[in-house]
């Protein structure tokens, strides 16, 4: 695991920010499963940022990328 992810895990706002972003793309994803084949899945817009408050007071803003799991 990176820094920046054991970082993001480590901030408890961050890591809220992060769960809120997997389960809003989970509940799309299976939205999309269950709708028919025909009409075109709609998706809302998923919260862009995470943000990650360093020690001496800067924000850093993250933008979540969900990568596949390699085989």
């Amino acid at each position: 695991m990176s820094p920046l992810a054991k970082a993001v895990l480590a901030d408890p706002l961050a890591k809220g920010q992060l769960r809120h972003y997997l389960a809003h793309k989970s509940a799309i994803a299976a939205q999309a499963a269950q709708s028919s084949t025909d009409a075109p899945a709609a998706e809302s817009p998923l919260a862009t940022v995470i943000e990650l408050k360093a020690d001496g007071g800067r924000t850093r803003k993250l933008t979540p990328v969900v990568v596949p799991r390699a085989a």
